[in-house]
């Protein structure tokens, strides 16, 4: 019925949150290992798991959509 049905839309939205704090929360170790390790060793993390580099990047777009403005897009005005 439709307790079963809000039941499950509530399952739904819940896992959808936790998979998406997760995957924040996997850039932010990603981005910290960065820049706080020597790039030979962030460049033999990302060559011993290449899914890592897909992961950074998807993980930088979803956290630049909610910025107020890119930096990225206003250096590059400034330079112009």
């Amino acid at each position: 019925g439709s307790a079963s049905a809000a039941a499950a839309s509530r399952s739904t939205a819940l896992r959808a949150k936790l998979l998406s704090q997760l995957s924040s929360s996997h850039f932010r170790s990603l981005n910290e290992s960065l820049y706080s390790r020597p790039s030979a060793d962030s460049h033999a993390l990302f060559r011993a798991d290449p899914s890592l580099f897909g992961a950074y990047h998807e993980g930088y777009r979803r956290q630049a959509a909610a910025w107020p403005w890119n930096p990225v897009d206003h250096a590059l005005r400034r330079i112009r």
